[in-house]
C-alpha cells in the first residue's frame, strides 16, 4: 500500500467566507486550494473585480496550495487594475 503525503491525507475541501467593510471585500478560504477546487475560487473572485474597490484573499486557514491553486490566484491578480487592488494574506 501506498503511503500518503500530509498534503495528500483527508483534508477539509475548499469552503469560504466572505466580508464586506466599506469597499473592501475579503475572501475567507478554508481548506485546500488545488486542481479540482481552484476553479471554484477563480467563479467567486473573478466577477468581483469589476464591482469592488479592494479584494484581499486571506489565506491564513489554508492548510495547503498546489501549482494548479497558485496558478489560479496569480491568474485572478493579472487583470485587476486602477481602481480595484487585490492583496494576499497568510499567517
Amino acid at each position: 500500500m501506498r503511503r500518503q503525503r500530509p498534503w495528500q491525507q483527508h483534508q477539509p475541501p475548499f469552503t469560504y467566507e466572505l466580508q464586506v467593510s466599506g469597499d473592501t471585500t475579503t475572501v475567507i478560504c478554508h481548506g485546500r486550494i488545488v486542481s479540482n477546487t481552484a476553479e471554484n475560487l477563480k467563479q467567486l473572485v473573478k466577477p468581483m473585480i469589476s464591482e469592488v474597490r479592494r479584494i484581499v484573499l486571506d489565506l491564513s486557514d489554508v492548510s495547503y496550495v498546489d501549482s494548479a491553486g497558485l496558478g489560479y490566484a496569480v491568474a485572478l491578480i493579472e487583470p485587476v487594475s486602477v481602481p480595484t487592488s487585490f492583496s494576499t494574506c497568510a499567517r
